[in-house]
């Protein structure tokens, strides 16, 4: 087991590596609400647009130069802009690094970009629609109804199914309001458990309880958050670690080959913050979270066959582990990821010899 310094090293890692963090703050404006005014500054493509117009649609969709998602939704956007002639498509720049940047960005971007864009005005955009819905990541679309309320938010790549509905009047906006405020509530219980978390940080009982009790209240949250409860329970139960390690294998995360390779190799890690020296429950549990990882990710996964080499390593399987990270290496075309996996199967191959 590991001491409680390293323990409390671990709570504190998982803060920021497994997503424990402060989710984002309450929003002001959300679907249904009248849309907030248009702030924008000067329009340096496209006729200006300084109000909206009773009847007409509108798509607000706020990017930046410097966003790589940004720019691969542009072309989509211009698809649109051209399926729906009469719905008004504006995307404005915000958060953008470089004052320079847009306008010789929209000029080389010619008519793969073929709809209106503005730059925000001194922030305002950015302040009275992103941060006022609560969001926090570009690209983000608004698309506005003909009744200028907000009648959906999200990724522009998504858009596509609603925006066809706003446009033939089909959409549900009393059904999509009721969702969003759903979605809102758990998220402002979300923010009082990450809050309580953070104030737990030192006891790790404490902080597995904490998550307990949430799930029962909100059972929803145990397939994002089930897997640190995992670790939080490795640290003073590892046999009642592995026991849920696996009902989540078997249940929620059952799909999910990306958190079953997270929990095994949290435990087959030779540098874990946690677990020094797994109990044998825990460390078939491993082996038993890497397979089904592989399994679903059909023996192609370098960074899983990885997991799964070091998983059998602690169970003293020393052929499957030689031969589950001879293929990792194989598989990586990544120079830095290839000499990780080398130093792991390098010190396999020691251990088996010893043996």
């Amino acid at each position: 087991m590991a001491t409680r310094g390293e323990a409390r090293a671990a709570l504190l890692y998982l803060t920021a590596a497994l997503g424990l963090a402060t989710a984002g703050r309450a929003a002001d404006v959300t679907i249904g609400d009248p849309a907030p005014k248009l702030a924008v500054g000067e329009f340096i493509k496209g006729e200006p647009v300084r109000e909206f117009a009773h009847g007409t649609i509108y798509v607000i969709e706020f990017w930046a130069t410097w966003c790589g998602p940004c720019r691969q939704s542009i072309p989509h956007l211009t698809e649109l802009a051209h399926k729906y002639k009469d719905v008004v498509f504006i995307g404005a720049n915000v958060w953008e690094r470089d004052a320079n940047a847009p306008r010789p960005f929209v000029a080389e971007m010619g008519d793969k970009m073929d709809y209106r864009v503005a730059l925000d005005d001194a922030g305002k955009m950015a302040k009275t629609w992103m941060e006022a819905a609560g969001q926090d990541g570009i690209p983000c679309a608004f698309v506005v109804n003909g009744d200028a309320k907000v009648a959906w938010i999200g990724h522009p790549m998504a858009m596509d199914p609603v925006l066809a509905k706003v446009v033939a009047g089909t959409w549900d906006l009393k059904a999509a309001r009721e969702k969003a405020e759903a979605e809102a509530k758990r998220e402002a219980a979300k923010r009082v458990v990450m809050e309580q978390l953070e104030q737990a940080a030192n006891d790790p009982k404490a902080m597995a309880k904490i998550l307990k009790d949430w799930f029962a209240k909100d059972p929803g949250a145990e397939e994002e958050f089930g897997a640190q409860l995992f670790v939080f329970l490795s640290v003073y139960d590892q046999d009642g670690a592995a026991a849920y390690g696996l009902k989540l294998a078997d249940g929620l995360l059952k799909e999910d080959p990306g958190q079953l390779n997270g929990m095994a190799w949290w435990v087959a890690d030779p540098e874990s913050r946690i677990t020094v020296q797994p109990t044998a429950a825990l460390a078939k549990a491993a082996v038993e979270l890497a397979l089904r990882a592989d399994a679903l990710t059909k023996h192609e996964d370098a960074a899983i066959l990885a997991t799964l080499g070091m998983a059998y390593a602690l169970v003293e399987n020393w052929p499957k582990a030689l031969e589950a990270l001879e293929l990792a290496v194989k598989l990586t075309d990544d120079r830095d990821a290839k000499e990780g996996i080398q130093d792991h199967l390098s010190r396999v191959r020691r251990s088996a010899e010893g043996h």
